[in-house]
């Protein structure tokens, strides 16, 4: 009974472990049927690749059942990251993050079930920061404000009922086009 049991265990743990095929973006033997993404007729089940010219990796996005599942990730051609997104069943869910060339953040989002939730940052390639944004449900709601390179106060506002209420920074007080286009 003993041998039996661990031949189970093993064959269940065998299963576990398996190697996920790498496909790379052009391979020919890719289609979708809606939003399911297809490698010879069936659900793909592996790593999409997408290479540069020079063969180095520019993303690599892992699928189960044909749908985003898992950690997707992305680099810069100098081979820094890019970005990383996590995806559940094919709906982007937890922390996304994303980096500039230069190596200094350039995003943090948070989803949940495929909308946006909770706050979110944006900074510029010089490091300050760009926006600040706060999501309900995929919506932004509450206070949110933008940055322009130097530092300096580009919006500051509050949605409300899907209503923006405050400073925009998109026009001038004479009603004219901002100096700072």
């Amino acid at each position: 009974m003993r041998i039996i049991t661990l031949f189970f265990m093993i064959l269940l743990l065998s299963g576990c472990t398996r190697e996920l095929p790498t496909i790379a973006t052009e391979d020919s033997r890719l289609s979708r049927r809606g939003a399911q993404l297809l490698f010879e007729g069936n659900p793909l089940d592996g790593r999409l690749v997408k290479y540069y010219s020079d063969g180095s990796t520019w993303s690599e996005i892992t699928y189960e059942n044909g749908r985003r599942h898992g950690i997707s990730a992305g680099w810069h051609e100098n081979g820094t990251k890019s970005y990383t997104r996590w995806y559940k069943d094919g709906w982007k869910t937890g922390q996304h993050r994303g980096w500039w060339p230069n190596g200094r953040p350039q995003f943090v989002y948070q989803f949940q079930d495929g909308l946006q939730v909770k706050r979110s940052h944006e900074w510029h390639a010089n490091g300050k920061l760009s926006a600040e944004f706060n999501y309900i449900d995929g919506k932004q709601r509450g206070p949110q404000k933008m940055w322009y390179e130097d530092g300096s106060l580009r919006a500051n506002f509050i949605m409300l009922d899907d209503r923006r209420y405050g400073l925009i920074g998109t026009k001038g007080c004479d009603g004219g086009p901002s100096d700072r286009s």
